[in-house]
């Protein structure tokens, strides 16, 4: 165990949630939850915690992801917006549909 890395892991996790994110809280219970250790934690940290009691207290209601995140499902193929992109030209002259 790193002392120096779990204090930056908790101040990681505190710039996340005072970003209002809930990543890096997540996986800081994670942590605590799953791992043998029982380091002392940030008192703030501590407090924060009191909230969440098992990983569905993470999940948030409404939540909405970039739309890069998906797979795109389409009928033009991958080469023709490849070539495109390559020549740096306007995909919509290059793209041919499939079928």
């Amino acid at each position: 165990f790193r002392q120096h890395v779990f204090e930056d892991f908790q101040h990681e996790t505190l710039c996340n949630h005072e970003a209002d994110q809930l990543y890096g809280l997540e996986k800081f219970w994670a942590f605590l939850k799953y791992s043998r250790q029982k380091p002392k934690i940030n008192p703030k940290l501590e407090e924060i915690l009191k909230n969440y009691k098992n990983l569905e207290d993470f999940r948030v209601d409404g939540a909405s992801f970039p739309q890069q995140f998906f797979p795109i499902k389409s009928n033009y193929t991958f080469e023709a917006i490849a070539a495109a992109v390559a020549k740096n030209s306007d995909t919509s002259n290059s793209l041919k549909p499939n079928g």
